[in-house]
């Protein structure tokens, strides 16, 4: 079996982070890991319409880390995963980025992936075999 890697880094706050490219938008962005998010990918809403995905009209409810629920608007796009176009659930965050936005990355997409992280040397390894 032949394995593909995609890399990233150990960002200056201690979070795993890597880049990913949204088809639609000239540049990648940086997404953190967030292995308590089960969903697959969120972005924030100037990056949707930058990429000009269509919002749904109904929007999902997600319970957050803090015990919170939150309503987040829903779309699907498609990013670079592995060197390859791939269609994704994106929920959306209202509004536009902040400075240093991140955008989150879901184990659900994930899920046929290996992770590796290592603070130690500040890298970040996702694999998975074809």
């Amino acid at each position: 079996m032949l394995s593909q890697l995609m890399e990233g880094w150990i960002d200056e706050h201690g979070h795993p982070v890597m880049p990913v490219q949204l088809i639609g938008l000239e540049d990648p962005i940086v997404a953190l890991i967030d292995t308590g998010f089960n969903r697959e990918l969120i972005v924030y809403e100037e990056h949707s319409q930058q990429a000009q995905l269509v919002i749904e009209s109904e929007s999902v409810s997600v319970l957050l880390a803090d015990g919170s629920q939150e309503e987040f608007l829903r779309t699907e796009g498609v990013i670079e995963w592995f060197g390859e176009p791939r269609r994704v659930d994106i929920l959306v965050i209202p509004g536009q980025a902040p400075r240093k936005g991140r955008w989150q990355i879901g184990t659900q997409l994930l899920r046929d992936c290996r992770l590796e992280i290592d603070f130690r040397e500040r890298s970040v390894k996702l694999s998975r075999h074809v």
